[in-house]
């Protein structure tokens, strides 16, 4: 015998359940009908227990010994039939009368209220198994592993051995960004000003005057000269007539304080 999944098997039970529920159901009332109880109700739940057990073995038999799929053994009948059938059944179970009305036997109450029991069983073991094979091919029909046909396959083929309920979703993609912000560089930073004993003192890079600063005039070094060209409006020594303001730094000449080479330094 081939290995079954957990899902076959609870389907085999539930449905041999329900046939064996019926069957005696359909036994009782028809010990009653032909006793004379012949009201509607009762030939109500007659008429549905003979379609459970001419139906639901005929599904089973189908499965097990026709190797193609027909419309009998799609999931998506299975699950409609057996819906029928199972709030069928809970409506025959409300509908039964309370007792007989024409059968005066000591038995007939019981067995009324016998059929009424098996029939409210019926219905209670249909019902879990349809939730449970409705729940379990929607969540499959929706995976990344999902068979070709799974409303239009049979529960043998479509959970088969081996085979999750819930099979794993498929996975995101991962997004690819459209706009690469690209970093602008970094900015120079400015030249250090160099100190010292207490003064700033600039970087000797006036390109207009080559000579050291060693061999420069005092004046010229202790007043602010004119800038030939205008200068920056974001210098931090311009100003409105293009003179060095009084406290931009400048080069300070200190006579038997610091050598020439610490000026320059």
């Amino acid at each position: 015998m081939p290995r079954l999944s957990p899902l076959q098997v609870g389907r085999l039970a539930v449905l041999f359940l329900t046939t064996f529920f019926s069957s005696i159901i359909l036994g009782l009332l028809t010990q009653l009908a032909a006793k004379g109880e012949t009201q509607p109700r009762v030939l109500l739940s007659v008429a549905v227990s003979a379609l459970v057990v001419l139906t639901i073995p005929a599904m089973i038999l189908i499965d097990m010994f026709r190797q193609t799929v027909t419309f009998l053994t799609y999931i998506i009948s299975e699950v409609i039939w057996l819906g029928i059938l199972s709030f069928t059944w809970l409506v025959a179970a409300l509908l039964l009368p309370l007792d007989s009305q024409t059968c005066r036997a000591s038995d007939c109450d019981m067995k009324i209220n016998a059929s009424r029991i098996f029939a409210f069983l019926s219905f209670v073991t249909l019902l879990p198994y349809i939730i449970v094979l409705l729940t379990a091919s929607s969540r499959l029909r929706r995976s990344s592993d999902r068979p070709a046909h799974v409303w239009t396959g049979s529960v043998r083929d479509v959970f088969a051995p081996g085979r999750p309920l819930v099979a794993s979703a498929a996975p995101l993609p991962t997004a690819t960004p459209l706009v690469s912000i690209a970093l602008a560089p970094a900015t120079q930073p400015p030249t250090p000003l160099k100190s010292g004993f207490g003064f700033v003192v600039e970087a000797d890079d006036d390109p207009f005057h080559p000579e050291p600063v060693s061999s420069r005039a005092t004046s010229m070094l202790l007043s602010g000269t004119r800038s030939p060209t205008a200068l920056s409006p974001t210098s931090p020594t311009s100003t409105r007539e293009g003179f060095l303001s009084p406290s931009s730094p400048v080069f300070v000449a200190l006579p038997c304080a610091l050598p020439t080479a610490h000026l320059q330094g």
